[in-house]
């Protein structure tokens, strides 16, 4: 399953038939985290320690955004 902070990309989830759930704060995104293989962040979730230990399926980490100086 793939998890995706509100805000990400998500609509082309929808035509590829992946599963997947759209988080908006960090208690979804632990409820979410234990059938995660990958999550695409946004800066308002942290992926610390804690949820790390909670991702055992994960294979892939995506941070979705912009650089400004």
């Amino acid at each position: 399953m793939l998890v995706i902070a509100r805000g990400a990309p998500s609509w082309f989830f929808d035509e590829l038939n992946i599963e997947h759930v759209i988080v908006n704060d960090q208690r979804e995104l632990l409820d979410a985290l234990p059938n995660a293989e990958a999550i695409i962040l946004r800066s308002f979730l942290k992926l610390g320690r804690e949820e790390l230990d909670l991702a055992r399926k994960l294979r892939l980490i995506i941070r979705a955004g912009v650089g400004l100086d």
